[in-house]
């Protein structure tokens, strides 16, 4: 049916469906004032408490609050005037929005939130550029990573609000995870990479500090930051995980951490492994041409030639790896990064990987070293 300016009626079903429909749009998505969005990008010199607020989204958030300091200071007569000198960005305006920011905490989220650390307090300060600063200890609670993530800021804006953000949701009081109690705020990769260097070996000469009487690796950072919570609390904790990542990123930098070729090492055992998988895999092949096997037992197995056999057919990692003294394949290694001794047993040993296709089946992709070069410079 249409209407007179031949118009086609929307039916019911279209004014609930999609993503401007009733639900979606103001049931579920609300949208509310006082908020904004934008990319985040790491602020290495933050405080664990503070987060960077570029100047366009603070004076948007913060311009009522402009306008009344305005208006206060007797810097204005009204609030058309106070509006325009924001919009002519005077130096009094940025004065005036210091001092709000100052004592006014704001709500970082980054959906999804799934659980409590998915949204904490921080306080403000200004940056420049378009992109929001977040601490690097902070983004395991919020599932967050330097790679376009957004996230959105709120600002509280009754006292029992903001008194609920200090008390409870600023991230230095955030450091546990609520669900399994163990420390999240913990420094990891570059910086835990500075700490190992700094800590390891015979140390004493170079740098004469006070620390454990070992080297930092993961597992011991985690149960440092445990002992200090309990005997010191979160906030001088905090304020101790700050000089943490700062020492951390300090001697990362300085030390110049880099993989080369020469690092990859040769086992001398992949040779006689991978012509053991290639006869495997030719007979299966000919299994499969006679009909004697169906083309998903085929995958099955020869996925578990190339994953299973070959893999534990090589030596481990750590038999192989000359450890010097500063050698970055070691080095992650013996600080235990996740996945790290799966990645490195492929780099040094296995010559094949297996693609994910279009339909969410594993396609075997014969990849040689020359091919994958090519392929990752292609792209």
């Amino acid at each position: 049916m249409r209407d007179g300016h031949n118009k086609v009626y929307k039916s019911f079903s279209d004014v609930i469906e999609g993503k401007e429909g009733r639900f979606r749009e103001t049931l579920l998505g609300k949208r509310v004032d006082y908020s904004g969005r934008s990319v985040i990008v790491v602020g290495p010199l933050l405080s664990l408490h503070r987060c960077g607020l570029p100047r366009e989204i603070a004076i948007e958030l913060f311009q009522t609050f402009v306008i009344r300091g305005l208006i206060r200071q007797h810097l204005v007569s009204n609030i058309g005037v106070a509006k325009r000198k924001i919009r002519e960005k005077e130096s009094i305006v940025w004065k005036i929005l210091q001092e709000v920011m100052q004592g006014h905490p704001v709500l970082l989220n980054r959906a999804p939130t799934l659980h409590r650390l998915g949204i904490q307090a921080f306080q403000p300060i200004l940056v420049e550029g378009r992109a929001i600063c977040l601490h690097p200890l902070v983004c395991k609670g919020f599932n967050a990573d330097f790679d376009g993530d957004q996230m959105a800021v709120h600002v509280p804006l009754s006292l029992e609000a903001q008194a609920e953000a200090r008390l409870l949701m600023f991230s230095h009081m955030n450091l546990l995870s609520p669900a399994i109690g163990d420390p999240i705020s913990v420094p990891t990769q570059d910086m835990l990479i500075g700490l190992y260097i700094l800590t390891g070996g015979s140390r004493r000469e170079r740098a004469n500090l006070v620390f454990h009487n070992k080297a930092i690796d993961g597992t011991a950072m985690k149960r440092l930051i445990s002992r200090l919570i309990d005997h010191f609390g979160m906030a001088y904790t905090s304020h101790i995980l700050d000089q943490l990542k700062t020492l951390g990123f300090q001697q990362a930098t300085a030390t110049y951490i880099s993989l080369g070729i020469d690092d990859l090492l040769t086992i001398p055992s992949k040779g006689w492994l991978v012509q053991d998988a290639e006869q495997q895999s030719l007979i299966l092949e000919k299994h499969h041409h006679y009909g004697n096997i169906h083309a998903v037992e085929k995958l099955r197995q020869s996925i578990e030639i190339w994953s299973g056999d070959i893999t534990q057919g090589l030596p481990k990692v750590e038999q192989v790896l000359e450890v010097r003294s500063i050698d970055s394949i070691s080095m992650n290694l013996e600080k235990r990064i996740d996945g790290w001794n799966e990645r490195i047993t492929r780099i040094f040993g296995s010559p094949w990987e297996f693609l994910i296709g279009a339909e969410l089946t594993i396609a075997q992709s014969r990849i040689s070293l020359v091919n994958k070069i090519q392929k990752v410079y292609r792209s």
